[in-house]
């Protein structure tokens, strides 16, 4: 069942921090790391916002969130690859 774990959870059991003497050191670091992330405005958590559904057996979800960013609309030419 961990393989379907998201959030920070899922990355600490797939983040591998090195070098590091012991489990309270790499959690020390991976903490660290997040709070960088998250100051940079790259990571950030949420609750409420994701829902879930099962489809086939298996789970889908779905996250709702504000993004920071512009997307930059191409020319209709340009977005299907004509010059």
């Amino acid at each position: 069942m961990d393989k379907y774990v998201i959030g920070y959870p899922a990355l600490e059991k797939h983040i591998e921090i090195t070098p590091v003497s012991n489990e309270e050191e790499k959690n020390k670091w991976f903490n660290e790391f997040v709070r960088f992330k998250e100051s940079s405005k790259l990571y950030a958590a949420s609750s409420g916002n994701i829902s879930t559904t099962i489809e086939n057996g298996k789970q889908n979800y779905y996250i709702k969130t504000e993004w920071p960013y512009q997307a930059r609309q191409l020319p209709c030419d340009r977005v299907r690859g004509e010059r």
